[in-house]
């Protein structure tokens, strides 16, 4: 999950995903809980036909904190894009002028992420057959959804009117910026929207503390739908066609993170190719395991070490007898 700072990030992980009152640290003040990206601790599953589905927990850090910069935001941006395979994006009210202004920085992707190995590695469109899910969450919305002649729509196409370019010039030119890059970098897009939780705003701000009998019903309802609709739309993060396993997902956080933080841009095919190898490896040491014998078995370490030590009491006993000998005469 990402998105601006005190917009109930990790208020959502805990209610509608993790199913509980706490969990991600939560908070009334308007300093920041989150610092950095968190995962939680515990596997969150989902039946399905064939067995279950697992899925990892991240929340991220506010961007537009007051200890942050639109650098470090972009970052953690980037690193959540590049280890999700659902993205949702938290943002309070209507997708409006000043919203889309709150995710600008997803034009700056391309400077952090390197899609290739060669060629426009750094456009947009590079990074689309990479990128997660992405879901626009619309919180506290209170608005009908419909178009200009009042005819009902759905909120995926909400968000689809919302990101069709608008004619002008100035200001509108950047926030058609915006809108291109959102389109171009997540070809797979949603939108859903809540309603606000409760009307009284201090349980609204201690939320974490709020019975499930003093919530909303329909915002119960529709928080039930949400949790539905990740938990069934939601795919395993892939590598190379493959689903990615613990070590495959530890292996691209560590490439990543380690980038990041030697001020070099995250390849994503770089990455790729680390699990590849570390793939690799493994079937080979099983090929090698399972088709040559190892050379020495625990059992045969016990005869080797057995026959040294009987060698080593008979050496003994004879530089025994040689001493005893000699004092004799």
């Amino acid at each position: 999950v990402v998105g601006c700072s005190r917009t109930g990030k990790s208020s959502l992980l805990n209610r509608i995903l993790l199913n509980r009152p706490t969990g991600f640290s939560v908070g009334a003040s308007y300093r920041p809980c989150t610092k950095g990206l968190w995962i939680w601790d515990a596997i969150v599953t989902s039946p399905t036909p064939g067995g279950e589905t697992r899925f990892i927990l991240l929340d991220s850090e506010g961007m537009d904190a007051n200890d942050a910069d639109e650098e470090q935001d972009a970052m953690l941006f980037a690193l959540v894009l590049l280890l999700s395979s659902y993205l949702i994006y938290n943002s309070v009210g209507a997708i409006d002028e000043g919203s889309l202004e709150q995710i600008s920085l997803v034009t700056r992707l391309s400077h952090h992420i390197q899609a290739q190995t060669a060629g426009d590695s750094r456009a947009l469109s590079a990074l689309a057959p990479y990128a997660p899910s992405f879901l626009w969450l619309l919180r506290d919305f209170a608005l009908r959804l419909t178009t200009a002649e009042g005819e009902e729509i759905t909120a995926e196409e909400y968000l689809e009117r919302a990101l069709a370019p608008t004619p002008g010039l100035g200001p509108r030119e950047g926030r058609n910026r915006i809108r291109t890059a959102i389109a171009e970098a997540f070809p797979t897009r949603d939108c859903f929207a809540l309603v606000r939780p409760v009307t009284d705003e201090a349980k609204l701000a201690n939320f974490a503390t709020v019975e499930t009998s003093d919530i909303r019903a329909l915002f119960l309802e529709q928080a039930d739908a949400l949790r539905g609709k990740i938990l069934t739309e939601a795919q395993p993060k892939k590598v190379g066609g493959h689903a990615a396993d613990g070590r495959a997902l530890l292996t691209l956080a560590e490439s990543f993170a380690t980038a990041a933080n030697s001020g070099e841009v995250p390849s994503i095919q770089g990455a790729f190719q680390r699990v590849r190898e570390d793939r690799l490896e493994e079937a080979l040491a099983g090929v090698v395991a399972t088709v040559l014998p190892p050379e020495h078995s625990e059992a045969q370490e016990d005869d080797e070490t057995a026959a040294r030590m009987a060698v080593g009491s008979e050496e003994e006993a004879k530089l025994s007898n040689e001493l005893q000998a000699a004092a004799r005469r």
